[in-house]
């Protein structure tokens, strides 16, 4: 396919931010300064799962909240996942600009590029901050509702909650870039299979860990994959031990004592 100058199609900046999203802004907690003084930055994610292949230009538009994509052939749909990752990762960091992204075989080569000052940057839909500031004011509505957001370590089963919903989880620090006011960091919902029973409070409990107890404060990941996500960037940023995370459906009573240890020690670099 013939090189074109202007991006072909582009994705939100601000999407989930989970999984390899967070274990690449660890890295570039690391990277980032090298980048910005070397302009180039290699490095090995060292994950048993190597993931697809792939090398691409990304032009990230901090304005916009969006990252464009100036060339792919393929089916958008089925871009590579660690590439959108990456490329989220460095707009979290602050990055704006060209990069050229490769990654093979668990490998990231991050290189940045001068910008094109001749194209301007396609428009996004004119409605589409329309739409999210009425999403938000649906979420200001609901707020004064309930009477204030709810720390989810506050929470408790015997709470009003309803059998059946979809979550908003906010992270402090994290705003909008249009407002003051804090971004919706993650999106949830539960019983998506048919005539499965759970309701809206067995999975927040699940997030949420257990209170008091042997393992105050753990809980099972593998029944709760937000615990998987961020337990797995923070073995990856502070450098731990623990090969088991992850693994399998279940564990025996040693493995998770062995994650509770793991669990404890990344609420303390927190």
């Amino acid at each position: 396919m013939k090189h074109s100058d202007k991006p072909l199609f582009s994705f939100p900046a601000a999407g989930v931010r989970r999984g390899y999203v967070l274990i690449l802004q660890g890295i570039l907690r690391e990277k980032g300064s090298e980048l910005l003084e070397e302009g180039r930055v290699e490095f090995d994610l060292k994950v048993d799962k190597r993931g697809y292949p792939g090398s691409n230009i990304f032009l990230i538009d901090p304005v916009n909240s969006l990252i464009w994509i100036e060339k792919y052939s393929g089916d958008p749909t089925r871009f590579p996942a660690r590439l959108k990752a990456c490329a989220r990762a460095l707009w979290l960091h602050g990055f704006s600009g060209r990069f050229h992204i490769t990654h093979r075989n668990g490998k990231f080569s991050i290189v940045t590029l001068p910008s094109r000052q001749r194209d301007p940057l396609p428009q996004p839909d004119p409605e589409r901050l329309e739409h999210l500031d009425h999403f938000y004011s649906l979420l200001e509505n609901l707020e004064e509702k309930v009477g204030g957001k709810h720390q989810l370590a506050d929470c408790s089963g015997r709470m009003a909650w309803p059998d059946q919903g979809v979550y908003h989880f906010f992270e402090g620090g994290e705003l909008r870039q249009q407002s003051e006011g804090m971004r919706v960091v993650r999106v949830g919902t539960h019983a998506v299979s048919r005539g499965s029973r759970a309701t809206l409070w067995n999975l927040l409990s699940a997030h949420r860990g257990h209170i008091g107890g042997v393992h105050e404060g753990g809980r099972n990941h593998r029944g709760s994959i937000f615990r998987r996500h961020i337990g797995a960037s923070l073995i990856h940023r502070n450098n731990l031990d623990n090969e088991s995370w992850g693994q399998g459906s279940s564990a025996i009573r040693e493995v998770r004592d062995r994650e509770y240890e793991t669990e404890q020690i990344g609420r303390a670099h927190v």
